[in-house]
C-alpha cells in the first residue's frame, strides 16, 4: 500500500486473506477533507481515520507488537511493555469477513467498519484504553460475530509531556561474553532476564509466568515472539543490511531489542530521537546505511571501507565488529531432538526451541509445544556437552615464540579477533609460567585453547 506525502507507517501484519496497517501524520490546519491510500492491486479494502489530541508531536509512538490470529471469532491482540507511565493503548483487529465487532472489556470501540459486500472482503475494528503504570499491558480479545483469519496489533502512544530520552536501563553481563543477561533500573532492581535456548530461541522475561519467547529464521533473525499465554507476535521482516521490512520485535523493556541477528543478541536502539542502530559487537552498525559508525579496530580489517559491513550480509557475518576475516558461514544442523516437520511461515523457515528440529504453526499454542520431551532433550543436551568437552581434549594448539612481548602481543591480538558465534577470551600466565593462553568459547563452553608458549612449562 502507498500513503500520502507525510503518512508514517507504525506498523504491518498479515495473515491468509487479510492484511492491517497503521499509519500516522501530525494534522495540520491545511490537510484536505480526505486522503487516497493506494493499494497495489485491485482489492477491497475497509479503513479510518482517527484523531487524537494531547499525543507527542514529534515521537508518538511508545512501541508496537502484532500477530496473526487463528480462524474464529476471537482474535487477541499482542501485549505490549510500555517504557513510561501514563500510555493510551489502542488494539486493532481486522479479519478476512464482512462482520461486525464486540470490543473487549474495558476498552472503547473507535471503529467497526467493513470493506463493500461481496467475497472477498475485510472488517477492521479499533479499540482504546489507557495503562496508567509501565510495563506489560493486559492482552485483549476483541471479538467479531462471525469466524475468520485475522491480523491484530496493539500499539502505545507516547503523551505530549513525556520526558522520553530521561529514562535510564542498565545492562548486566554474566561473563566474558557481550550479551546482557539482566536488565536493571537505576536502582538495580532487576526488570528482564535473557536466556539463549539450545536451537537458537532467546527467552526473555521477569519470570515464568511474564516471558517473550524469540524465534529465529536460519539466518539468527527473529521474526516470530511468543509470549507466556501462546500469542504469537510476528512475522518481522528484515532487508539483508538489517532494515526492518515490518515492526521490530518487542523483546526487551525499553527501546533495546533483539530484531536482526537477535539469535546472537545484537540488540537494536530504537529510540525516536536516534536512526535505528544495531549494537553489534565492538562497533554500532546502522542497517540503514549498511555500515559501521566507528573505524575497524583491525587494521587492514575485513572489506572494502574501514567502516563496511561484510561484502555479503546473506552468508557471512561480523558479529564482533572486529572480524578480521569473515568468510561465509554455513549452519549445520545437529542431531534432532524430537520429530517435527519444517514450517514456513509466509516463506521464511522459523527454527524451533529443539536443536536441528522445526516448530509448525500449528504447533505454535505454548512456548514448549510440539511434542518436546524434555527428559529426552536434557540428555541430548548433555550427550553434546560431553563431545565439545572431549573435542576440547584434541584442540589444544602450541605457537612457540622467542620472548615473552612477542607472545603476548600475539594472543592478545588473536583474542581481538573473535568471530561467528565464538568468544575468544585471553588468560594472562599461569602459575606454571612459560606461556599465556586464549580460550575460544562457543555456547559458554571451551572448544579449543591456543598456547602462546615463551619458555618451560
Amino acid at each position: 500500500m502507498s500513503a500520502p506525502s507525510g503518512w508514517t507507517t507504525v506498523a504491518a501484519t498479515s495473515n491468509t486473506g487479510v492484511a492491517t496497517t497503521i499509519l500516522w501524520r501530525l494534522a495540520t490546519g491545511g490537510d484536505p477533507s480526505s486522503w487516497t491510500f493506494t493499494l497495489s492491486a485491485s482489492q477491497k479494502a475497509a479503513g479510518q481515520i482517527v484523531a487524537y489530541s494531547g499525543v507527542h508531536p514529534t515521537y508518538p509512538i511508545d512501541v508496537t507488537a502484532t500477530a496473526a490470529t487463528a480462524s474464529g471469532t476471537a482474535h487477541a491482540v499482542p501485549p505490549v511493555t510500555t517504557t513510561e507511565d501514563n500510555r493510551l493503548l489502542l488494539t486493532v483487529a481486522a479479519a478476512a469477513i464482512d462482520t461486525t465487532w464486540t470490543p473487549a472489556a474495558g476498552t472503547f470501540e473507535r471503529i467497526d467498519v467493513a470493506a463493500l459486500t461481496g467475497a472477498p472482503t475485510v472488517t477492521v475494528h479499533l479499540g482504546e484504553h489507557a495503562q496508567a503504570a509501565e510495563g506489560l499491558s493486559t492482552s485483549q480479545t476483541p471479538t467479531a460475530a462471525a469466524a475468520a483469519t485475522g491480523a491484530t496489533m496493539t500499539v502505545a502512544l507516547r503523551p505530549a509531556n513525556s520526558t522520553i530520552a530521561t529514562k535510564t536501563l542498565r545492562y548486566s553481563y554474566s561473563g566474558g561474553a557481550d550479551t546482557t543477561a539482566l536488565t536493571l533500573t537505576t536502582a538495580n532492581v532487576i526488570v528482564d532476564r535473557t536466556i539463549s535456548l539450545p536451537g537458537g530461541v532467546v527467552v526473555s522475561g521477569v519470570s515464568a509466568s511474564v516471558a517473550t519467547w524469540a524465534y529465529p529464521n536460519i539466518h539468527g533473525d527473529i521474526t516470530y515472539t511468543i509470549n507466556q499465554t501462546g500469542a504469537v507476535s510476528g512475522p518481522y521482516l528484515y532487508d539483508p543490511y538489517g532494515q526492518t521490512l515490518t515492526s521490530l520485535p518487542n523483546t526487551s523493556p525499553g527501546d533495546f531489542d533483539n530484531g536482526w541477528l537477535g539469535q546472537h543478541q545484537r540488540p537494536t536502539e530504537q529510540q525516536p530521537e536516534l536512526k535505528t542502530t544495531i549494537e553489534m559487537g565492538a562497533r554500532p552498525y546502522r542497517p540503514d546505511l549498511g555500515r559501521f559508525l566507528r573505524l575497524d579496530p583491525i587494521v587492514g580489517g575485513v572489506t572494502y571501507s574501514d567502516y563496511s559491513y561484510v561484502v555479503d550480509p546473506v552468508n557471512s557475518f561480523d558479529l564482533s565488529g572486529n572480524c578480521p576475516i569473515c568468510v561465509p558461514v554455513v549452519p549445520v544442523a545437529a542431531p534432532a531432538i524430537s520429530a517435527g516437520a519444517v514450517a514456513l511461515f509466509g516463506g521464511i523457515v522459523v527454527a524451533g526451541v529443539a536443536i536441528g528440529n522445526f516448530i509448525s504453526s500449528i504447533d505454535i499454542t505454548a512456548p514448549w509445544s510440539g511434542g518436546i520431551d524434555l527428559t529426552e532433550f536434557i540428555e541430548k543436551i548433555d550427550a553434546m556437552q560431553q563431545q565439545l568437552l572431549k573435542e576440547k581434549e584434541k584442540q589444544n594448539v602450541f605457537v612457540p615464540f622467542t620472548n615473552r612481548w612477542a607472545a603476548v602481543a600475539a594472543a592478545r591480538k588473536y583474542a581481538n579477533q573473535g568471530c561467528h558465534g565464538l568468544e575468544r577470551l585471553y588468560r594472562s600466565e599461569c602459575r606454571r609460567g612459560g606461556h599465556v593462553h586464549v580460550d575460544v568459547v562457543k555456547n559458554s563452553i571451551i572448544v579449543k585453547t591456543m598456547h602462546y608458549v615463551f619458555g618451560k612449562s
